[in-house]
């Protein structure tokens, strides 16, 4: 009587199951050893076990040889035992030129590391990196950009060179927003965004927020420096609210809006929230209501968090006299794009007392210029396009899910409709 267990096998990489714990009963092990010469490399550390047999077969890549070996302590079934594992691995020499190619990959993206760790960790593809400057003032960049047909980059860099890029069949984003492609004109290609890895750290940003407003940070952080101890009046005790008693409205529930929303929730907070499409409600939300009613929304939100895209259709949503429709006292937090709610509508909301607070992450012209009054308005809180970074691990494990199907022909996740702008 043999242990099951599964086996993973990659290319030059060893898999053992775990130990057997009962001494009375065999111990398998199958090893996978990269060799050119045409003799097993193996050994047993599983000292415990008496091997008295192995058997090995030999089956074929392109370039090199693994030798599977099964190791048994029984010596009349070792052969018998090792064929179901290893008939799924046994190719034919005829099979071999079958076998695809890596998928040569161009990296422009200023995130530290990211070339590297797609090399490192990411199977079946070639990547190169390249610097956005090299890729501008290089001549010996022109020919990579030109044979180019997958490209990892972010959006802003690859925009100025998009055109460039001749034989383009897929490009994955290193960012959420993706408004900066529809500045080239090329549009014969696949676009995938990054999606899936922002919402845990927009839902801190968020959240940090609306607790420093709600318990006075900024104003207890200045009693400290005036070496200030305050006041302990009822009244004092009074001057904030329990998240409880809290209504955070969130305009555009994607997959972004929608985990701000599950986490504003569990702080006990109400949800309500806007979307393009009503049909669906996302967990923790209360209720939905389509963009073109966004003051409802506005009417009835402590805070109002935008996280629409940059697209014709939300561009300026928030502008204009939209915010004078607020529950009075409202905050406005900005973590989508600066081109939904423009400036100007800003100071005036908050100079009319329609909101009392705006906290501005993203803006229509980046970096802030200095002259800018959103810098020094006492309403305001700037923060440098940092909700959530790019890191790139999370842009490792999404090309790669999307590279499996790339090399596969499958439909690719979180494809960019150049129609909707998202």
């Amino acid at each position: 009587r043999h242990n099951k267990f599964s086996c993973m096998v990659n290319r030059g990489t060893c898999f053992t199951p775990r130990r057997n714990q009962n001494k009375s009963t065999s111990c398998c092990i199958l090893r996978v050893a990269r060799s050119r010469r045409h003799h097993c490399r193996h050994h047993c550390r599983h000292h415990h076990c008496r091997l008295s047999h192995c058997s090995s077969f030999l089956t074929h890549s392109r370039s090199r040889r693994l030798h599977f070996v099964f190791l048994s302590s029984r010596a009349s079934s070792s052969s018998s035992l090792a064929a179901p594992f290893m008939r799924p691995f046994m190719c034919s020499s005829s099979s071999r030129d079958d076998l695809v190619e890596p998928t040569d990959v161009l990296c422009l993206s200023e995130i530290d590391g990211l070339t590297d760790m797609l090399n490192k960790h990411v199977q079946d593809c070639n990547v190169t990196g390249m610097t956005i400057q090299q890729a501008l003032n290089d001549p010996g960049a022109l020919p990579l950009l030109a044979k180019a047909e997958v490209v990892v980059a972010d959006p802003p860099t690859f925009a100025t060179v998009a055109d460039r890029c001749e034989s383009l069949k897929w490009f994955q984003s290193t960012f959420a927003g993706v408004d900066a492609l529809f500045k080239a004109e090329r549009r014969d290609y696949t676009a995938t965004r990054l999606s899936g890895v922002f919402g845990p750290a927009m839902s801190e940003y968020v959240m940090m927020h609306v607790l420093a407003l709600e318990r006075g940070y900024a104003t207890n952080a200045n009693r400290q420096r005036r070496k200030e101890w305050g006041t302990r009046s009822r009244v004092a005790q009074a001057s904030y609210r329990t998240l409880d008693r809290c209504t955070l409205g969130v305009i555009g529930l994607g997959d972004i809006g929608s985990r701000v929303a599950k986490v504003a929730s569990s702080f006990g907070m109400r949800v309500v929230g806007c979307r393009n499409t009503v049909s669906a409600v996302p967990e923790g939300v209360e209720i939905v209501w389509p963009l073109e009613e966004v003051g409802s929304l506005l009417k009835e939100s402590d805070y109002v968090v935008n996280l629409l895209p940059s697209t014709p259709q939300t561009r300026g949503l928030l502008g204009g006299g939209t915010l004078s429709a607020a529950k009075r006292g409202a905050v406005l937090i900005n973590v989508g794009r600066g081109d939904v709610v423009d400036e100007a509508s800003i100071i005036e909301a908050l100079d009319a007392g329609h909101i009392s607070h705006a906290v501005l992450d993203v803006f229509v012209s980046e970096p802030l210029p200095p002259d800018s009054p959103l810098w020094s308005h006492p309403g305001v809180t700037v923060t440098p396009h940092h909700s959530a970074e790019s890191f790139p691990d999370d842009v490792v494990r999404v090309f790669a899910e999307n590279l499996k199907l790339y090399r596969t022909g499958e439909a690719l996740k979180h494809v960019l409709s150049w129609e909707r702008g998202y």
